[in-house]
């Protein structure tokens, strides 16, 4: 039996234009955000540790030149070393993924946050000098299993382009 909580009530659709990306959310959730990490976090319930977070960071000041596919050996063991660097963290899966032109990771772990046990589901995506980073989590990790079908959707809808734009195009405004 699912839980009632997963349940999406429509969709909103998140437009990022400095970054070039843009995803559909729920239109339910919660949005709040993330100035100082340069992002957002949507959320079903009062609680936005439960939720899931997009993080932009432009790294062409300290890399100079695009990250490509030889850069990736170096990105995993700094991510990899950060993430275990969490309290409580263990990492559960790990696997190279890619999305549109962008190269990345994905790595399901737990750790914990604010001494509370967390289950997260991390993609970090490297397009030329941006680093993109969609993590859904749950705190309780029971309601990452919760939510987890919800944050893979965000995932799967998730774009380096205007959605917009591609509606506009597939819609054209009539005539007059």
């Amino acid at each position: 039996m699912s839980d009632s909580r997963s349940k999406v009530k429509g969709q909103r659709m998140h437009r990022d234009l400095e970054n070039g990306f843009s995803f559909w959310r729920p239109l339910n959730w919660r949005q709040r955000d993330l100035p100082e990490q340069n992002g957002v976090v949507y959320y079903p319930e009062d609680d936005p540790r439960t939720g899931l977070y997009v993080l932009a960071k432009d790294l062409g000041q300290e890399l100079g030149e695009p990250i490509s596919q030889f850069d990736l050996p170096v990105l995993r063991d700094a991510l990899v070393e950060g993430l275990l660097d969490m309290p409580g963290a263990e990492i559960h899966a790990e696997k190279e993924i890619s999305k549109e032109s962008a190269l990345g990771f994905e790595f399901v772990l737990s750790c914990e946050l604010q001494g509370e046990p967390c289950k997260r589901c991390m993609r970090v995506l490297y397009k030329d000098w941006l680093q993109v980073t969609i993590y859904g989590q749950g705190v309780p990790p029971a309601d990452y299993g919760v939510f987890e079908n919800v944050f893979d959707w965000i995932y799967l809808t998730f774009t380096f382009s205007d959605l917009l734009e591609q509606l506009d195009s597939m819609y054209p405004t009539p005539p007059v």
